[in-house]
């Protein structure tokens, strides 16, 4: 990875960076990666910054090489795109007191808007998770600039206050 993918990738959640060569399977479409993981998982201490939401970033992982996603996706507004992401999850919960696991599959291609998969764990009703899919499907466009790149992002919900 080079200096200044790292430090644009750093931005999309003040994250720090793991490598592992191995295989991953995603919980969300059951299929079986292999690459040189990078896995960001946020650094920062709630010690330091503002009180945690219920929706919080678990870890990022790009589900194509850190080159592929330099050459199709302005990482900076990956970033955002992300924190829109958990913004709408977020306005999605309404009132319920759920608390769960959630793992988000997003697509990314040229030719049409992000493609949302899903898989949870923890007590949540399917009413709900409609609810997040509808809301995600709500965001704005962010499209790839040529080839298709995917990328997972695992939130917890906690319990509202």
């Amino acid at each position: 990875m080079n200096a200044s993918f790292t430090a644009i990738v750093i931005s999309l959640a003040l994250c720090s960076a793991r490598a592992d060569m191995t295989n991953y399977q995603s919980p969300v479409d059951g299929k079986s990666y292999r690459a040189d993981w990078h896995t960001y998982t946020p650094t920062n201490s709630t010690s330091t910054n503002k009180p945690a939401g219920r929706v919080q970033k678990q870890n990022i992982r790009l589900l194509a090489t850190q080159e592929v996603f330099q050459k199709n996706v302005d990482v900076s507004g990956l970033a955002a795109y992300i924190q829109k992401m958990e913004r709408g999850i977020d306005s999605s919960l309404g009132r319920t007191n759920d608390a769960f696991v959630l793992a988000v599959k997003t697509t990314l291609t040229k030719d049409k808007r992000p493609d949302f998969q899903m898989s949870s764990s923890g007590g949540v009703s399917n009413d709900l998770l409609q609810k997040i899919y509808d809301g995600l499907n709500q965001l704005p466009d962010f499209r790839s600039r040529s080839d298709e790149v995917a990328y997972e992002v695992r939130f917890t919900i906690a319990k509202a206050p």
